[in-house]
């Protein structure tokens, strides 16, 4: 089931995806020589690369949190009003390039979830999920080569099928034409017996 909770959450995780590319470029702009320097957050652990891998990752996280309605309704009604309300509020700080907001309401995100294990759980469920379209993709192909081998398989039985029943017609002819020879062959020997009979 859809909730409102979920549909805004949706709403902003996909208004923010169209934001980042324009934060990349702000980025770039103006951090081109630092982009693998750490220098924000509380232990200055982000640096321009960073803040955008974790900006795309909690937009996965929670993508994944949304699309399992079970999952996600394990959380408090506070965790996902704190949620929506500091997506939201993400959403415009990047939207301004507001940068130590960014940082702030990623910690938040990450902080709200942490007491129920969920982002570790989410990270999980990315890897698990990642493997489970591997799987399925490779599993989508053995089935394709497992149909083809079987298409193959008719079409063998089809030719031997059609091979047994001319076997199966030949050997009736033959049958036949030997009965025909002996019957020709009893035939001609009447024939002479009446002509040696006919002569005496």
């Amino acid at each position: 089931m859809v909730t409102t909770s979920i549909s805004n959450i949706k709403s902003s995780l996909a208004t923010l995806q169209e934001t980042l590319p324009n934060f990349q470029k702000y980025l770039k702009a103006h951090y081109s020589r630092v982009m693998n320097v750490s220098q924000w957050g509380k232990e200055k652990v982000y640096s321009p690369n960073d803040l955008l891998d974790a900006l795309q990752n909690i937009i996965t996280a929670l993508t994944y949190l949304v699309e399992d309605s079970l999952f996600y309704h394990h959380l408090s009604l506070e965790v996902k009003k704190n949620i929506q309300e500091r997506l939201l509020q993400l959403t415009n700080d990047v939207k301004n390039f507001s940068l130590s907001n960014i940082i702030t309401s990623l910690e938040d995100i990450e902080q709200s979830l942490s007491p129920y294990n969920q982002y570790t759980d989410l990270k999980s469920m990315i890897t698990l999920q990642q493997k489970k379209d591997e799987l399925s993709k490779q599993s989508e192909h053995l089935t394709h080569i497992l149909e083809e081998a079987r298409e193959k398989e008719r079409r063998i039985n089809r030719i031997l099928n059609v091979a047994s029943e001319q076997a199966e017609t030949i050997s009736t002819k033959k049958e036949t034409i030997a009965t025909l020879l002996k019957q020709s062959k009893a035939a001609q020997e009447q024939l002479n017996s009446l002509k040696r009979f006919g002569n005496c």
